[in-house]
């Protein structure tokens, strides 16, 4: 071998070299990914076979009734005597995010026919702009049956850092009678 060795010159060491080298990065790392890749490919084509199989089995129709439609629709809205609770979450939110409210506008729309009310407000906020649109964000989604009606902003001076905002909200409810 020592013979073979110093006949050999450094490009053919060199030569020699990578291909060890090269040998060992194909059984290391590339031959183990053709395998997960025809693994993959296995498993891709049995999943295409489960979808044409269930295609062909025709779906039962699973539609509601229109009367089980429209319960479950009033079921979705929230009694009216969780109003407190709801107004303690707009007032959190707005003492979460730094707003000043000053006196709001409350107002309670019956409707003679259906099953909902509705529970209107008008509130004057004072704060930062960002820290308006993260409140509303914060009310809007901890209280989904609400509505956000209108948003009016107005800012006194071109420097000002704060702004006041008017938003009118609308709070939907289930009638309990």
């Amino acid at each position: 071998m020592s013979h073979w060795a110093s006949r050999l010159s450094w490009p053919w060491m060199a030569v020699m070299g990578l291909l060890v080298f090269s040998g060992g990065i194909f059984f290391s790392v590339i031959e183990p990914a053709q395998h997960e890749l025809s693994t993959l490919r296995q498993h891709l084509l049995s999943l295409q076979k489960q979808v044409k199989n269930s295609a062909k089995i025709p779906a039962m129709p699973t539609r509601a009734t229109s009367p089980t439609q429209l319960a479950v629709f009033y079921h979705y809205f929230p009694d009216e005597q969780s109003l407190p609770d709801w107004l303690e979450k707009i007032l959190g939110a707005a003492d979460e995010n730094e707003l000043v409210l000053t006196e709001g506008d409350y107002h309670i729309a019956r409707d003679k026919i259906g099953k909902l009310q509705r529970y209107q407000i008008r509130l004057p906020i004072n704060g930062s702009y960002l820290n308006i649109r993260k409140f509303l964000s914060k009310v809007l989604s901890d209280l989904p049956a609400s509505s956000l009606d209108s948003v009016k902003f107005e800012r006194q001076k071109i420097g000002d850092s704060g702004v006041a905002a008017t938003i009118e909200l609308t709070l939907y409810f289930g009638r309990t009678s």
